[in-house]
């Protein structure tokens, strides 16, 4: 299991993000938010620690582990079974293979922030 610890915890309502792409953040607007609290990290630098994080979080998952971020929640990876289904175009059975799917469980705290919100 990899664990991650709260680099920069911010306070709720102070710093919350409003994005103006109508309710969605993009990786861009996670390192500006960067930039705005760490004045001295250009905008490269920021948009590399990002893709770090992220491409962490998908090395861990690749290899089979469970990423967890306390105050956040936890990534993990599901196997999911082979088995019949139906075109509903054609109502043709097909098989479908055996898969594994990330999956992510909200931590306790993060779902009391987004229900106060």
């Amino acid at each position: 299991m990899t664990s991650v610890g709260c680099v920069v915890c911010l306070p709720s309502k102070q710093n919350r993000m409003v994005t103006d792409k109508g309710g969605y953040m993009t990786k861009s607007d996670l390192a500006e938010k960067i930039m705005e609290i760490y004045d001295f990290i250009n905008k490269k630098d920021a948009v590399t620690m990002v893709d770090i994080v992220l491409s962490s979080i998908s090395e861990a998952l690749e290899k089979g582990d469970k990423v967890e971020l306390r105050g956040f929640g936890t990534f993990k990876t599901l196997k999911r079974n082979a088995r019949m289904a139906r075109n509903p175009h054609t109502e043709k059975q097909i098989q479908v293979p055996e898969k594994t799917v990330p999956v992510f469980k909200p931590s306790p705290k993060l779902k009391s922030r987004v229900n106060k919100a």
